[in-house]
């Protein structure tokens, strides 16, 4: 459906992209994951018709399109980061202007919005001005509208910034509804790994390069090591026991993170090396993605 071939680009002497390149399948779901600086913001303008790359081609149904084709942004549609409502509609009203660019209009148009604002829990606040609403309820604005016009892919950038816990749920469960329903496929770009897992196929992106990418459970396979969280007082004496044996830890305040092979028996030794009490609890756990993405680029993604 959608293939990227070579993207690059640059900003003066800093490469922001190199030779990117993906596929993507009719009702597949795709996920760029990388930290801030990787490239995301880059190849979401490229893809969203914002930023004509320097070098590379982009297709749609085997069709060479150029970026900001009509043809082709008719057929997406958009969450970009940064909020594009105009707070002084309602909600329904910011669905129907939208509606209306992409040539919709009449019952249709109306049955769709409706549709859509109910399934983002927002029926009872769709005549509301936008900007009289919270952060979270005014992101669900956003992802509602850029359903309106029955678009065939989905271009997200962090999609479920500002939504909570049930919010962030219920929204990807009814996006997967609409996607066997409606055949939509979406591609993500993210820092957040539990969002990453949620997709059929992953990009890894550091510093503009494709550095891994396949299945969640295929890049998971890779990092064979348990992962050990220490909360403890005595961060220090920790730090020293878990250096000696060859491991660097991640420290975030009084929070210790590291891997290792040997997980559940590395707890009795570390306890018995630190003052009594000092540790407040240990947490062994299989690694994640966002610990696949450490081991095989040696950064962190952000969490915000």
């Amino acid at each position: 459906m959608l293939q990227l071939d070579g993207v690059g680009h640059a900003y003066d002497d800093r490469r922001a992209l190199h030779e990117f390149s993906l596929t993507l399948h009719r009702g597949q779901r795709v996920a760029i994951l990388g930290p801030n600086g990787a490239g995301k913001s880059t190849l979401f303008k490229v893809l969203s018709g914002l930023l004509e790359p320097q070098l590379g081609k982009m297709k749609y149904n085997g069709q060479v399109v150029a970026v900001g084709e009509p043809s082709f942004r008719a057929r997406c549609g958009v969450v970009f980061q940064s909020a594009s409502l105009d707070d002084l509609l309602s909600p329904m009203e910011n669905l129907i202007v939208s509606g209306g660019f992409y040539g919709k209009s009449g019952p249709g148009l109306l049955e769709r919005a409706t549709k859509l604002l109910q399934m983002m829990g927002l029926d009872d606040r769709k005549n509301d001005k936008v900007g009289q609403l919270s952060g979270g309820l005014r992101r669900r604005v956003e992802l509602a509208r850029s359903l309106v016009h029955e678009p065939e892919l989905l271009l997200l950038d962090e999609p479920t910034t500002g939504l909570d816990e049930l919010q962030y749920r219920r929204f990807w469960d009814d996006l997967d509804r609409l996607r066997q329903e409606e055949g939509i496929s979406v591609l993500l770009v993210t820092h957040r790994p539990d969002e990453a897992e949620r997709c059929d196929q992953l990009i890894f992106l550091n510093e503009g390069e494709i550095v891994a990418s396949g299945s969640p459970d295929e890049l998971k396979a890779r990092a064979t090591d348990s992962v050990v969280s220490v909360l403890t007082s005595a961060v220090e004496t920790v730090c020293q026991f878990v250096e000696e044996l060859g491991i660097s830890p991640e420290v975030r305040g009084n929070r210790m993170t590291f891997s290792t092979p040997s997980g559940h028996g590395l707890i009795p030794r570390l306890v018995e090396s630190v003052p009594t009490g000092s540790v407040q609890s240990i947490e062994v756990r299989a690694p994640d993605l966002g610990d696949v993405f450490v081991a095989v680029t040696g950064r962190a993604l952000e969490v915000e």
